[in-house]
């Protein structure tokens, strides 16, 4: 059992280094927001990636074809949410460059589409669970993430660094989500310390990064979603 807690624990937190959208929106929230609204955002995306763990451990030769099966039949469903992240993504981003250049103005935003963005950077934050929750979520769309943790997961169980029992899933689950919560509280932290020796000009150059990796992460998405559907009578899942 301590051999599952342990691979949870670091394929959680190996796997949310790479900068991403999570990452990328735990820094705007360390930057902008309390500590007590952060620990929420990383509640809320630990939380979901607990449960992308459990499917994950849970998974098997049959899991993979089920949910084949399934991307298959509702590949109109998936695109659907895929368009939704992309243009999320896209909104989120272009705003995030736009406030680093002191350019957000109803000249630059027709007052329709900010009141949209408005109304959504105020219930982002009231609700960071919700939020954390929603961003980590996006990874459902992305086959290419949850078949590179299920191929993972059965690569440990295959070498036998991870017993395939239904309490050492569930421990694997729990470990891969706290991972995923340390690293954020790692990352929180690093900003913390170092925050007053950054400049305000600094910060909003990090901050714009920030918003060209969202618009990265929504051309990446959009790609694969174009490759996809192109292909979706001979390719049905990203298998490796």
């Amino acid at each position: 059992m301590i051999f599952s807690v342990l691979i949870g624990l670091l394929m959680g937190y190996v796997l949310a280094m790479p900068p991403g959208p999570v990452a990328v929106t735990s820094m705007n929230v360390t930057f902008n927001e309390p500590k007590r609204s952060f620990l929420y955002y990383a509640l809320g995306a630990a939380l979901i990636d607990l449960c992308f763990g459990l499917a994950a451990a849970f998974a098997s030769s049959a899991t993979l074809s089920l949910f084949d099966n399934f991307t298959g039949t509702n590949s109109v469903v998936m695109f659907l949410l895929q368009m939704l992240v992309i243009g999320v993504f896209l909104i989120v981003g272009i705003n995030t460059i736009r406030k680093s250049n002191g350019n957000v103005q109803e000249i630059c935003n027709p007052p329709k589409k900010q009141r949209i963005i408005n109304n959504l950077e105020k219930f982002t934050k009231k609700n960071p669970f919700c939020l954390g929750f929603l961003v980590s979520g996006t990874n459902v769309v992305s086959p290419a993430y949850i078949s590179l943790l299920i191929y993972l997961v059965l690569q440990v169980k295959s070498l036998g660094f991870m017993m395939d029992s239904s309490s050492n899933n569930i421990l694997f689950s729990i470990a891969f989500g706290l991972g995923n919560f340390l690293w954020l509280f790692t990352l929180h932290n690093i900003i913390q310390h170092n925050k007053h020796l950054m400049s305000t000009s600094l910060i909003e150059k990090i901050k714009k990064v920030g918003g060209v990796i969202y618009i990265v992460f929504a051309g990446v998405l959009a790609y694969k979603v174009s490759f996809l559907t192109s292909c979706l009578q001979y390719l049905r899942f990203l298998r490796f």
